[in-house]
């Protein structure tokens, strides 16, 4: 049997990337491509939602293709994101589409907000 691997995906603005790391902390496997976003309108960012998982798909693939392991060596998934954004289901949870924290149609309400309420809401987020 081969060693036991770790697989780290991390879902960026603007790259995809999964790497693998053996017990001890050794890169063994790496696989990265663009994740693009498509702005529809002005200060608007987002990204298809269906082809962010076909990309996510397609980075670990590469990664265990890199590798020379079998997926069933993956002991652990550890996932990171770029942050803040939005990523949108329908009622019976498929996805419609993802929001990136690029994106700024909300800026003006989100100030209006934070005007009127910030100073309650703040402190109850820390």
């Amino acid at each position: 049997m081969a060693e036991r691997c770790l697989l780290g995906l991390d879902a960026g603005n603007t790259v995809i990337k999964a790497v693998l790391f053996d017990l001890d902390g050794r890169q063994v496997g790496c696989h990265a491509l663009d994740g693009p976003a498509s702005p529809s309108a002005a200060g608007h960012v987002e990204r298809d939602m269906e082809a962010l998982w076909a990309d996510v798909c397609a980075a670990i693939a590469g990664c265990v293709r890199d590798a020379g392991i079998a997926p069933r060596d993956i002991a652990a998934v550890g996932c990171a994101g770029h942050g803040n954004g939005l990523y949108l289901l329908d009622r019976a949870g498929a996805p419609l589409i993802g929001i990136l924290s690029l994106d700024s149609r909300a800026a003006a309400l989100a100030a209006e907000l934070d005007a009127e309420i910030g100073a309650r809401v703040h402190p109850l987020a820390l």
